[in-house]
Protein backbone atom coordinates (compact mmCIF):
# COMPACT_ATOMS: atom_id res chain seq x y z
CA UNK A 1 0.00 0.00 0.00
CA UNK A 2 1.15 3.50 -0.86
CA UNK A 3 1.72 5.95 1.54
CA UNK A 4 -0.98 7.97 0.58
CA UNK A 5 -2.87 4.99 0.67
CA UNK A 6 -2.15 4.51 4.38
CA UNK A 7 -3.36 8.71 5.18
CA UNK A 8 -6.74 8.04 3.11
CA UNK A 9 -7.22 5.26 5.76
CA UNK A 10 -6.01 6.83 8.55
CA UNK A 11 -7.90 9.87 7.88
CA UNK A 12 -11.13 7.55 7.66
CA UNK A 13 -9.81 5.69 11.12
CA UNK A 14 -9.59 9.71 12.66
CA UNK A 15 -13.33 10.60 11.53
CA UNK A 16 -15.43 7.44 11.62
CA UNK A 17 -13.72 5.51 14.25
CA UNK A 18 -12.76 8.34 16.50
CA UNK A 19 -15.56 10.43 16.41
CA UNK A 20 -12.88 13.39 15.54
CA UNK A 21 -14.13 17.19 14.02
CA UNK A 22 -13.76 17.72 10.41
CA UNK A 23 -12.07 20.55 11.42
CA UNK A 24 -9.08 18.23 13.68
CA UNK A 25 -8.86 15.35 10.72
CA UNK A 26 -8.59 18.55 8.09
CA UNK A 27 -5.42 20.02 10.56
CA UNK A 28 -4.35 15.96 10.69
CA UNK A 29 -4.26 16.18 6.50
CA UNK A 30 -2.73 19.57 6.06
CA UNK A 31 0.28 18.50 8.58
CA UNK A 32 0.62 15.03 7.27
CA UNK A 33 0.56 16.43 3.60
CA UNK A 34 3.47 18.92 5.19
CA UNK A 35 5.12 15.42 6.19
CA UNK A 36 4.63 13.77 2.90
CA UNK A 37 6.28 17.11 1.21
CA UNK A 38 9.09 16.37 3.09
CA UNK A 39 9.46 12.38 2.72
CA UNK A 40 8.99 13.50 -1.50
CA UNK A 41 12.16 15.80 -0.98
CA UNK A 42 14.17 13.01 1.32
CA UNK A 43 13.40 10.10 -1.21
CA UNK A 44 12.67 11.65 -4.56
CA UNK A 45 12.60 8.36 -5.93
CA UNK A 46 9.72 7.49 -3.77
CA UNK A 47 9.50 5.29 -0.58
CA UNK A 48 9.81 1.48 -1.48
CA UNK A 49 8.00 0.82 1.74
CA UNK A 50 6.82 2.60 4.55
CA UNK A 51 9.25 0.65 7.12
CA UNK A 52 11.65 2.95 5.34
CA UNK A 53 10.78 5.90 7.74
CA UNK A 54 12.97 5.41 10.42
CA UNK A 55 13.85 7.39 13.93
CA UNK A 56 16.39 9.06 11.81
CA UNK A 57 13.90 10.48 8.74
CA UNK A 58 11.75 11.48 11.73
CA UNK A 59 14.42 13.77 13.83
CA UNK A 60 15.47 14.94 10.27
CA UNK A 61 11.81 15.61 9.62
CA UNK A 62 11.88 17.90 13.59
CA UNK A 63 14.68 19.85 12.59
CA UNK A 64 13.49 20.60 9.36
CA UNK A 65 10.20 22.12 11.35
CA UNK A 66 12.51 23.69 14.08
CA UNK A 67 14.14 25.63 11.43
CA UNK A 68 11.23 26.38 9.00
CA UNK A 69 10.83 28.88 11.70
CA UNK A 70 7.40 27.72 13.41
CA UNK A 71 6.48 28.61 16.70
CA UNK A 72 7.19 25.57 19.18
CA UNK A 73 3.15 25.24 19.62
CA UNK A 74 3.19 24.33 16.00
CA UNK A 75 5.91 22.19 16.10
CA UNK A 76 4.31 20.40 18.54
CA UNK A 77 0.58 20.25 17.03
CA UNK A 78 2.36 18.77 13.54
CA UNK A 79 4.53 16.11 15.39
CA UNK A 80 1.31 15.24 17.19
CA UNK A 81 -0.30 14.18 14.11
CA UNK A 82 2.56 12.44 12.91
CA UNK A 83 2.33 10.60 16.20
CA UNK A 84 -0.65 9.33 15.76
CA UNK A 85 -0.62 8.25 12.06
CA UNK A 86 2.74 6.04 13.49
CA UNK A 87 0.37 5.00 16.36
CA UNK A 88 -2.26 4.23 13.76
CA UNK A 89 0.30 2.28 11.43
CA UNK A 90 1.56 0.39 14.43
CA UNK A 91 -1.71 -1.13 15.56
CA UNK A 92 -3.12 -2.43 11.73
CA UNK A 93 0.39 -3.99 11.39
CA UNK A 94 1.85 -1.70 8.76
CA UNK A 95 4.98 -1.05 10.79
CA UNK A 96 6.74 -3.09 13.06
CA UNK A 97 8.08 -0.34 14.97
CA UNK A 98 6.66 3.05 15.91
CA UNK A 99 9.37 5.40 16.35
CA UNK A 100 7.22 8.21 17.49
CA UNK A 101 7.11 6.75 21.08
Amino acid sequence: MKLQDYISEFLLYARKERGFSNGTVANYEQDLSLFVEFLENEFPEGLADISQIDLIVLRAYLSRLLFSGYKVSTIHTKIAAVRSFFKFLFRIGAIETNYTK
